[in-house]
C-alpha cells in the first residue's frame, strides 16, 4: 500500500478488508506512515515497514519516488510461494513487487487494477502504462 495518498479510495478499503480476513498468514504491509494510519484506524492490526512519513500528502511525484526508491532498499526476506498483493497500479505498489518477483520468481504475485487512467492525463496515464507493461510481464494473477 506504498502509493497511499490521502482520504480512503476503493482500492484502500478493497486491501484492508482483504487483509484483514486472511487470518492464517503473517503478513507485512508496505506503506507510509499515513498509509499505516488509515490501515490502524480500519481495524487492519499486521506489522508495518514505513517508506515515508510525511504528516501531510503534497508534492506527488517527489513522494512517490521517495517511497519507490525506499521500498527497494526495505529489509524483506520472500520466499516461494508468499504471496506479494499489489493494491494498486501506480508505480510505487508495481515497481517493488516487480523487483522482488525478479529476485525470487516462485512467490507469487498478485496485482489489483481498478480503473484505466484517461490518456489527456499525461504523467498518469504513461505511468499507468509503464505499471502495465511490468505486470503483465511478471504478475501472477
Amino acid at each position: 500500500m506504498n502509493a497511499y495518498s490521502q482520504g480512503k479510495s476503493g482500492g484502500d478499503m478493497v486491501f484492508i478488508e482483504v487483509a484483514k480476513r486472511l487470518k492464517d498468514y503473517d503478513k507485512v504491509v508496505v506503506t507510509s506512515l499515513l498509509g499505516e494510519k488509515l490501515c490502524q484506524e480500519n481495524g487492519l492490526k499486521e506489522k508495518y515497514l514505513i517508506t515515508t512519513r510525511e504528516s501531510e500528502f503534497r508534492n506527488v511525484i517527489w513522494t512517490y519516488f521517495r517511497r519507490t526508491v525506499k521500498a527497494f532498499f526495505l529489509k524483506l526476506k520472500i520466499k516461494n510461494k508468499d504471496i506479494l498483493l499489489g493494491t494498486s497500479d501506480f508505480l510505487p505498489d508495481v515497481l517493488p513487487i516487480f523487483w522482488l518477483k525478479v529476485k525470487n520468481p516462485k512467490a507469487v504475485w498478485v496485482q489489483h487494477i481498478f480503473h484505466l487512467i484517461p490518456s489527456s492525463r499525461k504523467i498518469s496515464y504513461f505511468a499507468q502504462k509503464i505499471s502495465f507493461l511490468l505486470i503483465k510481464n511478471r504478475a501472477d494473477l
